[in-house]
């Protein structure tokens, strides 16, 4: 059995905004324990302390992914203005899941998709089984602009590379 519940807070204070919204997905899912976080915040907010707010809920072991974004989403609120923070946590009994991370977007976006592959588990055919979830953060796209670069750094490379090093 799964549960998820979604949490929302547009607050200056880093902090208490990743608290709050944390403590409200864990009312909204009626969650007795946080396995997985998916965690978004604006760039008005610092994400370091975000992140320490929410883990003072979920717990230094759990996972916390996801980044900065330019607003958030949620079933009752969709905003780009303030400080906008959006976080699901997720509580998943049968389900497992693997977090695989590569950096240096920015340098070789090929080389990035090939350790993002390498790290799925031998004969892995993500794209092509039906039944294996994929979830993808790109974060490349925001340094875009601060490498000079005019288009969003190509995530659809990566993911054609990644296919390969599952292969």
């Amino acid at each position: 059995m799964m549960k998820v519940g979604i949490g929302y807070q547009n607050e200056k204070n880093a902090v208490a905004a990743g608290r709050k919204a944390a403590l409200a997905a864990i009312r909204d899912g009626d969650i007795d324990r946080s396995d997985l976080v998916l965690a978004f915040c604006g760039g008005q907010l610092n994400a370091d302390d975000f992140f320490k707010g929410v883990q003072s809920v979920t717990g230094r072991k759990t996972p916390v992914i996801g980044g900065s974004a330019a607003g958030g989403i949620t079933r009752e609120t969709l905003a780009c203005d303030g400080h906008p923070a959006a976080i699901a946590v997720i509580q998943c009994e049968a389900m497992g899941y693997r977090i695989a991370v590569a950096g240096d977007l920015d340098r070789d976006e090929e080389q990035a998709g090939l350790a993002l592959g390498q790290m799925l588990p031998a004969g892995m055919a993500v794209f092509e089984r039906q039944d294996m979830p994929l979830l993808g953060f790109y974060s490349g796209v925001e340094v875009a602009p601060l490498l000079g670069k005019t288009r969003g750094l190509d995530w659809t490379g990566v993911l054609l590379v990644l296919a390969k090093g599952s292969e």
